[in-house]
């Protein structure tokens, strides 16, 4: 695309009236807020890139993205008459790196929490990034190459709310939401933990991700024959972005009933439906057993109370689920209830191919 291109592009996002009903776009940026929105921008790119490479990118090399000017923490996908768009929120990428640090500002450099000190990593960080992901947080523990495993969960969190997006794009759900909805999928709204939510609404945002971990892992195709260290670390991390988006963006109440299907946060269960969904995938890939396969998922959950504590979540609403009650979570009659009734609600609206043992 040409500059020119590019340039006609922007002014048309800039006056959409959707996009000026959420806040406009982010015209002048921080300092700090110019630095993250470079590594979503990298991350954007990089997604691109990939999805090329795997043949996947149909439809989206036209797609627009941008922030949107609103302190609120939230991710868009929005289609016009002229184009699509992937936007986030200003508030999301200031808020993302907040949480970040501030569930691990308290830990010492010689603590050994996961993933710090496991992963065998440069401190290559340029100090401006590092400065950025900081803010004013005073954290002694977060030096040397732990600045440089910050930014990578950091990335992560970024490509799977980018993958997500894009997947509405792809998977064609402007025209699945009806109403006055059409051309915007809002995800705080998607994900309104007050009510449980529309059954339509819910599964598309499944199929979003589904889609989202499918791209991920089309970088990663061939790459093991086994669950080795960058397998665990890349579960490790897919993981535990998954669920921390799942956290940044649940604005519902915090009184609930773990066992009920109808008061059980919406994103509570997205993020275990993406968790599980990833360790079929690697399953797979890898040709190892479950519980070798799922023991770093469990472990990102552990490690994810620590950000569900730093955001004020309750205790029963995710950091009741860490390592040993996320396996008990999964065997429960209603998710299964639920995941099969994706699989149908999907075969009706958007064709697609799934394994027979998907439907047991």
């Amino acid at each position: 695309m040409s500059d020119a291109q590019a340039d006609v592009r922007r002014l048309f996002w800039q006056t959409n009236e959707t996009v000026c009903q959420l806040g406009g776009m982010l015209a002048e940026p921080t300092p700090r807020e110019s630095i993250l929105l470079g590594a979503w921008l990298g991350v954007y790119e990089m997604a691109l890139a990939e999805l090329r490479e795997a043949g996947l990118s149909d439809h989206l090399e036209s797609v627009a993205f941008f922030a949107i000017d609103t302190v609120i923490q939230n991710a868009w996908a929005i289609r016009s008459d002229s184009g699509v768009a992937v936007a986030i929120s200003r508030g999301l990428v200031v808020g993302v790196a907040d949480a970040l640090v501030g569930a691990f500002a308290d830990i010492g450099r010689g603590d050994n929490v996961y993933p710090f000190g496991l992963v065998d990593m440069d401190d290559s960080l340029p100090d401006e990034l590092r400065e950025a992901l900081m803010g004013e947080v005073q954290a002694p523990g977060l030096v040397g190459d732990r600045g440089s495993i910050l930014h990578q969960l950091y990335c992560h969190i970024a490509s799977i709310v980018i993958h997500h997006e894009l997947g509405h794009v792809v998977r064609g759900h402007f025209d699945l939401l009806g109403g006055g909805s059409k051309g915007l999928v809002d995800e705080v709204v998607q994900l309104s933990a007050v009510e449980f939510g529309n059954e339509r609404i819910r599964f598309l945002e499944f199929d979003a991700d589904a889609w989202a971990l499918d791209a991920i892992l089309q970088g990663y195709a061939g790459e093991w024959s086994a669950m080795d260290e960058t397998a665990r670390d890349m579960m490790f991390s897919t993981a535990f972005a998954a669920i921390v988006v799942g956290q940044i963006l649940d604005v519902g109440e915090s009184t609930i009933d773990l066992q009920s299907k109808l008061s059980y946060p919406p994103p509570v269960w997205r993020a275990l439906f993406v968790t599980d969904l990833l360790v079929e995938e690697m399953v797979d890939l890898t040709g190892s057993e479950r519980e070798v396969v799922a023991e770093p998922v469990f472990l990102a959950w552990s490690v994810a109370a620590r950000v569900a504590k730093h955001l004020g979540r309750s205790e029963g609403r995710w950091r009741a689920i860490e390592q040993g009650d996320v396996e008990d979570r999964w065997q429960l009659a209603v998710y299964a209830d639920m995941r099969a009734g994706y699989i149908d609600f999907m075969r009706e609206f958007i064709p697609m191919t799934i394994p027979e043992s998907d439907t047991a």
